[in-house]
């Protein structure tokens, strides 16, 4: 994860696959299929992505809310 966190951009483009592979591949797949591409590398891939993605969103909402509290 720690790749993705200091590669955004690579970030989304995996993330933004990987929403299109679940909303196709990934929906016809029964649970333990999907269970088991999740070990994959590409399914690890995709939840690192997602989490660099949801960490970096977060840290900017902190920084804008800490700058405007800053401002009183």
């Amino acid at each position: 994860m720690a790749y993705y966190g200091e590669h955004l951009a690579e970030a989304d483009v995996v993330h933004a696959k990987c929403e299109a592979m679940a909303k196709h591949e990934l929906s016809t797949m029964s649970p333990s299929q999907r269970f088991a591409w999740m070990e994959t590398a590409t399914g690890i891939n995709c939840k690192n992505a997602a989490q660099a993605r949801g960490d970096e969103t977060y840290r900017a909402y902190q920084k804008k809310m800490s700058d405007a509290a800053n401002k009183y």
